[in-house]
């Protein structure tokens, strides 16, 4: 299985953590997954969703609806979903995302994708990318410690992410929390981020 994280989904993943550094912030990977030898998820964008508390259910579960109802008419699917604890050394998995995290998985027969954001590359701010990919075998396990699995983020994403820390487009991001304050904000796109 190979896990393939485009530069747009990267770029608005890094954007939403730098933009809310203090807070935790949640988001959904959309992609598609493609069968074969080896078998594909490609994440080809990220959907911020909250930078507030995720225990807020019902914005949760109407973001989600949203998010479906973008997916459909893109061709695409929910793939997986990311998550960044608001203390820095805090690594564990809030029970709520991994609830998340498992019925994404259980929709595309086991092949979800956890991306938690390890907060210390975040400030670290170096030549690497800022996840901890986690699959579901029998509990969430880190990616590259199981055999025939591959995660690729793209060169590009992680060169272009220094770019909006420089120049504060990551001030552009939007989750939905924030478009639940002003509805005319566009949080499925975000398209000032990749422009």
């Amino acid at each position: 299985m190979e896990y393939h994280i485009s530069t747009e989904a990267y770029l608005k993943i890094y954007a939403h953590c730098i933009k809310y550094p203090v807070n935790q912030v949640t988001g959904v990977l959309v992609g598609k997954l493609t069968e074969g030898n080896p078998s594909k998820v490609n994440v080809i964008n990220a959907i911020p969703i909250t930078h507030e508390s995720i225990l807020l259910s019902h914005n949760l579960e109407i973001a989600l609806k949203q998010i479906e109802i973008y997916c459909k008419n893109n061709t695409l699917q929910i793939v997986g979903c990311y998550h960044a604890n608001e203390l820095v050394d805090d690594a564990g998995i809030p029970e709520i995302v991994n609830l998340l995290a498992r019925n994404i998985d259980t929709n595309i027969n086991e092949n979800g994708l956890l991306l938690m954001i390890d907060n210390n590359k975040l400030i670290a701010n170096e030549e690497q990318h800022i996840f901890k990919p986690y699959v579901n075998r029998k509990g969430w396990k880190i990616l590259q410690t199981i055999t025939n699995y591959v995660f690729i983020v793209e060169e590009e994403a992680i060169k272009k992410s220094k770019e909006i820390a420089k120049n504060g487009l990551y001030n552009e991001v939007v989750d939905f929390d924030s478009h639940l304050e002003d509805v005319s904000l566009d949080w499925l796109n975000n398209s000032k981020i990749v422009a």
